[in-house]
């Protein structure tokens, strides 16, 4: 991850597009333009799990971005999120609030395997305290 907002999405739709084994997300919003590869790798055995604030989930009442009945794809919801998560098998990045308590999503990432569990047993502790998200992501059908 690196200063430009830009490139790191694409490193994120890269990093996505890489996974062979799993995807795991945990934001404040939705990467509209990485759905298309998530909900493609979502439909095989594939592992992915997301995390979203509750508000977002309500504030999608459009079609869902990505399949709510593919194999796979679990979710929860937490009343807010503050910190960026998103990693696969290979790769981690981890965003912080700035000082105005908005993500920036400039980052840390990286694929060394201390990082990587560090932010695999965060995204864990985060994803334990998160409850299911059926009854909302059953809203946008």
């Amino acid at each position: 991850m690196g200063t430009d907002t830009f490139r790191n999405i694409d490193e994120t739709e890269k990093m996505f597009r890489e996974a062979q084994e799993y995807i795991w997300i945990l934001s404040d919003q939705i990467l509209t333009s990485a759905a298309p590869i998530v909900g493609g790798k979502a439909k095989s055995a594939f592992e992915y799990r997301i995390i979203l604030p509750e508000d977002v989930v309500r504030l999608s009442s459009n079609k869902p971005l990505i399949p709510l009945s593919a194999l796979g794809i679990q979710k929860k919801v937490l009343p807010k999120v503050d910190v960026v998560i998103v990693m696969t098998e290979k790769f981690a990045a981890f965003c912080l609030p700035n000082q105005s308590g908005r993500i920036d999503y400039t980052g840390f990432g990286g694929s060394d395997p201390k990082f990587h569990k560090w932010c695999k047993d965060l995204f864990l502790y985060y994803w334990e305290k998160g409850k299911p998200a059926l009854s909302l992501f059953n809203n946008l059908k």
